[in-house]
């Protein structure tokens, strides 16, 4: 995964934009619960990565042309700046990006073909994280799209479960480990036509560190088995 995202940084002021109970992000909601208030931005940039038989692929930052005969499809990606208070019962749902299509020139497209086999990904894109806690951190992600020949993408995600970002100490005596970014999902078909794909991502405030040491096994369980029924599918998959 790495190499798809070497030479990648990204390095954004966030601000906290509510009421804290001591000025650090954590706030009490009226119900008596914490929460934690962070603002976060995403960016990314596309990489051709396999040769193809047949038409091109050009990336620039966060867009990416596919031509193939007189006709070409943009992929472009539109970051977001917002702003989210996670909890500590419960996930919130919150936007990470959208990925839009827009299909030009004469003719039909169709996705151009790559030597590569139909679960090898000939596109990749490298997302940030961005958000504040305490001080600015960029945590990656990296999302694959594959051709199965069967005219459309597939997409995979790899980082998009349990990635926690450390935050400030909560208010005495409460103990939390740090902000949850989990279950980071994007469709998994794309089709070569005009559109647009949302990404999206589920946002919580993470256990202390001794309840997710008590979390890891089974967690590794559920990726490892996730893990065997891709492989046996044949494909990747978010």
């Amino acid at each position: 995964m790495m190499r798809w995202m070497r030479g990648v940084s990204v390095v954004t002021a966030l601000v906290f934009s509510a009421a804290r109970v001591d000025g650090q992000g954590w706030i009490t909601l009226p119900n008596g619960q914490f929460g934690y208030v962070t603002s976060y931005t995403t960016s990314g940039m596309f990489v051709c990565v396999n040769y193809f038989k047949a038409g091109q692929c050009s990336a620039q930052g966060s867009s990416v042309v596919l031509t193939n005969g007189g006709a070409s499809m943009t992929i472009a990606f539109q970051g977001v700046a917002h702003t989210v208070t996670a909890l500590t019962t419960g996930g919130t749902s919150v936007p990470m990006g959208t990925f839009t299509r827009t299909v030009s020139g004469t003719g039909p497209f169709t996705l151009p073909n790559s030597f590569a086999g139909p679960t090898v990904f000939y596109l990749g894109f490298a997302m940030n994280l961005s958000m504040m806690a305490p001080l600015p951190q960029t945590h990656p992600y990296f999302i694959g799209f594959s051709h199965p020949q069967q005219g459309f993408l597939d997409t995979y995600i790899e980082g998009g479960v349990g990635q926690s970002i450390s935050i400030l100490p909560p208010p005495p005596p409460t103990t939390y480990g740090g902000v949850a970014w989990d279950k980071l999902s994007l469709e998994n078909e794309i089709y070569p036509v005009d559109g647009s794909s949302p990404v999206t991502a589920v946002v919580s405030i993470a256990p202390e560190p001794a309840t997710l040491a008590l979390l890891a096994p089974g967690i590794l369980g559920v990726l490892g088995a996730a893990y065997r029924r891709r492989s046996r599918a044949g494909g990747p998959r978010a």
